[in-house]
């Protein structure tokens, strides 16, 4: 049975003195709605109508490939959503309550004076909280940072029994960490590529200077790989997925380089390059040190697979959502002089990958939850660096998904260059007349918009399949249970 809430506990009577004042708890139902709003019905309605928009407005997107990917993605979130069904079946409006009494109990001081067996026993362990600060005589409606510590060390361990104070601590886990690995390394990631594409257009770098530092920097992940497979071969710890792995990477990133160097964008590319990269680094050592646990056991390769898919739909709608509310920013931004305009659109792109990783994390997790049978709780821990672990890092997390990035980068690039007719003809040999005339008449009948479209459908479909390929090298090796994924 549940233990009453004492009467003559600080929180009580704070509650019960709360009752005589004319309080305006809108913000706090407004602040409850913005936390709760996120789930996977409603990412799944989002992905629904950006679909028929495409499919019902042909002006927007009449390149075939755009509407294939799409058509061909979307049913991968049906999983995804089955795989939370039950788990989101009758907690909503517990977890709008579960979040709103949070939010009184950290602005106010106070907590429903009837409330939930949910709340109740939530509000119990996070006064227990206080109490283990040695701050719980301290509680008084002014002091916010007792209850905020009581409330952040409750969400971090998530000992909720509750579906709505788990999913309210999960949501906050999965947003708290993207927010720290994904949000700000993407803001940082643009910031980047304005500083370096206006230091090479200061010092008038050739194209030379231009396609040695791209080739470099894109090399990058196939020296990585092959350091990480030659030493997982001598420790004796290759398996042949991790093997598999490696290699695939290798020739990803090498494709990339060889297509961006034949349609000839790979200069233009060299200052994204670097801040690709550099946005992975960040984004591995940041989530290496604040890992989420969830207890599943290590991810297999029809996980791998649907998630790779929903990652397609997820990062088109991304692409498309950036191009049209977040541009001009990094190397686009280089010669612009109004900073405001670019520094925006740049937060703009971090929230958009911010929302989307989220998305990510849920699907993934969820989808592993489901097929294990699993209670779907996660708890953020901190984890110490050291030296070995950053070295592993840097051969497997880091080799793998700056290999995934910049070739989606060059291969994504080079085929909307493809599409140009004054790159199509010179790459076709002079022999082939009929063909690179043909060529040239379809490169032309497609508009700016359509061309944009086809590149983000292109990248997304290449983040897709090679989703399952980072995930592999990641976890290829086996992992005990509770063990983060690091994804």
């Amino acid at each position: 049975m549940l233990p009453p809430i004492s009467p003559s506990s600080p929180t009580t009577r704070r509650s019960l003195q709360a009752l005589n004042l004319d309080v305006d708890t809108s913000h706090l139902n407004r602040a409850a709605d913005n936390i709760a709003s996120l789930d996977f019905t409603q990412c799944h309605a989002l992905f629904r109508n950006a679909f028929d928009r495409l499919e019902n407005h042909p002006e927007l997107a009449t390149a075939h490939a755009a509407q294939l990917t799409l058509s061909g993605l979307y049913q991968a979130l049906d999983l995804a959503v089955l795989a939370t069904e039950q788990e989101q079946k009758s907690f909503t409006e517990e977890q709008l309550e579960m979040s709103e009494a949070m939010l009184t109990y950290l602005t106010e001081g106070t907590y429903p004076i009837r409330p939930t067996a949910s709340v109740a026993a939530v509000m119990i362990e996070i006064e227990r909280q206080e109490e283990m600060d040695g701050e719980y005589h301290l509680a008084s409606p002014a002091n916010y940072l007792a209850r905020l510590k009581a409330i952040l060390r409750y969400i971090i361990q998530n000992p909720a029994t509750s579906d709505a104070g788990r999913h309210v601590c999960n949501l906050t886990n999965i947003v708290g960490r993207n927010v720290a690995s994904v949000a700000l390394p993407t803001f940082i990631r643009q910031a980047i590529a304005y500083f370096v594409e206006e230091k090479l257009n200061d010092n008038d770098a050739t194209v030379a200077t231009r396609t040695a530092l791209a080739a470099m920097v894109a090399s990058l992940p196939i020296i990585l790989n092959v350091i990480g497979a030659a030493q997982e071969r001598y420790r004796r710890t290759s398996t042949i997925t991790s093997a598999a792995c490696h290699a695939l990477n290798i020739l990803l990133s090498a494709g990339g380089i060889i297509a961006a160097a034949v349609t000839g964008v790979l200069p233009g590319l060299a200052s994204s390059l670097v801040a690709f990269t550099g946005y992975c680094i960040m984004r591995d050592l940041i989530q290496s040190v604040f890992t989420l646990k969830d207890g599943t056991q290590a991810m297999d390769w029809q996980t791998a697979a649907i998630s790779g898919s929903a990652y397609s739909v997820e990062q088109f709608v991304v692409g498309v959502g950036m191009d049209r509310f977040g541009s001009p920013s990094g190397a686009s931004a280089a010669a612009l002089t109004d900073y405001l305009e670019t520094v925006v659109n740049d937060l703009v792109r971090a929230g958009f990958n911010l929302v989307a990783e989220t998305i990510d994390e849920f699907v993934v997790r969820g989808v592993q939850h489901y097929r294990e049978g699993r209670t779907f709780q996660i708890t953020l821990t901190f984890t110490p660096p050291t030296l070995e672990a950053w070295g592993n890092l840097a051969t497997r997390n880091i080799a793998a998904r700056s290999a995934l990035f910049t070739s989606a980068v060059m291969l994504g690039s080079a085929a909307s260059a493809a599409l140009l007719p004054t790159t199509i003809a010179p790459i076709l040999p002079t022999s082939c007349e009929l063909i690179s005339t043909a060529a040239t008449a379809v490169a032309e009948s497609f508009s700016p918009l359509e061309t944009e479209m086809i590149q983000n459908a292109l990248i997304a479909v290449i983040l897709g399949a090679g989703y399952p390929i980072f995930i592999g090298a990641v976890v290829s090796q086996a992992r005990p249970p509770g063990k983060s994924d690091d994804i």
